[in-house]
Order: structure tokens, then C-alpha cells, then sequence
């Protein structure tokens, strides 16, 4: 019990450390998880949500917060943090270019993690018919999503795409369009959408939204 109540200030504050973190919000001292690797979502040592009704101590555990799927539901949401879709599509477009299917694959199952549907899309797709297959199954899984057409046209678009399904490309582009999607003005020129790069359909698509041919 202390001797003097309440106590003395004695021109000193009593400072408390808390660890650095990084653009994610994820602490960085100590010993990383493996997790922290390719990061999921932001861990914080606190509960974000703890209030005093549910017990003075609850708010010491730690909780989760994921991050969006697409660079367009961040935006939305006023989210700093990269989309999963900006993290780990440059990887996987890689391995794409590069003929690494396998690993292309694992990191399209990154961008929307524990998603059984879509996993098991990937499975079927790629026993039916191999890697194209696994992609078509996976963009239609997608597509068949109420927010598909508002949230995720354009990744439903380059899916298609890679899985070389060019009227369902050019379908999903115009949605994209529709919806204002900030990946559509640049992401059209890239080498996922070479497919259509000779259709006219595509340079209607370009016209309408002020670009060169």
C-alpha cells in the first residue's frame, strides 16, 4: 500500500513503452511469427472491442482485424492497409507468367483465405481439367457472388482471362467499367488481357473511358 495518498508528483512521468509496429499495424520487436510473413490481416495485442460489461480484464486479449480482399473494398472503407488482391496478385501473376501454375494457384487461395468454396472450386476445377480449369472454376465461383459485379469485376475479369475464357473476360470488363473499378483504366493494358487486346469490344471499352486504342 503506498505511504502517501494520493501520491507526491515528483516532476517525473512514468513513461510506458509499447512496441513498434509496422505499415499493418503488426508488432515487429521479438521473435516474428511465421504468419507475419505473408500477413493475412493485422494482430493486435488488444481487444479492439472490449467494453467494461464483458469484464475489466477482456480487453487484454488479443483480436484479429483481416484485411479487404480487393483494392476497391479498402477504398471504400477507408482502409490504409494494401488489399490482399494488392499484396499477393503481383506474386501470383508471376508465377502465372512464368508457367509456375502450382504456385500460382497457392497464392490465389492467399487472397481470400479460409474460403472452402473457393478452395474446393480450385480442386474440382484443376482435376477436371488441369490448371485453366481450376481458374475458370474459380472465377465463376466468384461470379456467382452477390457482390461480385459491385466489388470484384475486375478480379473476376483477369481470372477469366488467365483461364483464356475471352467472351466471360470482355463480360466482366464492361461490369468492371459499370462499376467504376480504379483497376480497370491501367489494369487493361497489362499482359493478362491479351486475349482481347484484338477484340473491338475492348477498344470500345478504352474509348468510352478516354484511352488511347
Amino acid at each position: 500500500m503506498a505511504d502517501l495518498q494520493p501520491p507526491a508528483y515528483l516532476g517525473k512521468d512514468y513513461a510506458i513503452l509499447v512496441p513498434a509496429v509496422d505499415a499493418d499495424g503488426n508488432e515487429i520487436a521479438g521473435v516474428q511469427p511465421v504468419g507475419n510473413a505473408a500477413p493475412l490481416g493485422t494482430n493486435l495485442p488488444y481487444n479492439y472491442g472490449a467494453n467494461l460489461e464483458l469484464g475489466d480484464l477482456f480487453w487484454l486479449s488479443r483480436s484479429y482485424i483481416p484485411f479487404h480482399t480487393t483494392r476497391a473494398q479498402r477504398l471504400a472503407a477507408g482502409d490504409e492497409r494494401l488489399s490482399l488482391e494488392e499484396r499477393y496478385s503481383g506474386l501470383a501473376w508471376a508465377y502465372h507468367m512464368l508457367g509456375n501454375y502450382d504456385e500460382a494457384l497457392a497464392m490465389l487461395r492467399r487472397w481470400l483465405p479460409i474460403d472452402r468454396e473457393l478452395d474446393e472450386a480450385l480442386d474440382r476445377g484443376y482435376e477436371e481439367g488441369g490448371y485453366r480449369a481450376a481458374l475458370r472454376r474459380y472465377a465463376e465461383t466468384l461470379a456467382a457472388r452477390p457482390e461480385a459485379a459491385e466489388m470484384l469485376s475486375w478480379v473476376v475479369a483477369f481470372i477469366y482471362a488467365w483461364a483464356g475464357e475471352k467472351e466471360r473476360t470482355l463480360e466482366w470488363l464492361e461490369l468492371a467499367y459499370q462499376a467504376h473499378d480504379p483497376n480497370l483504366p491501367g489494369g487493361t493494358i497489362t499482359p493478362d488481357f491479351e486475349l482481347v487486346h484484338d477484340d473491338p469490344r475492348y477498344h470500345d471499352l478504352r474509348r468510352r473511358m478516354n484511352l488511347p486504342p
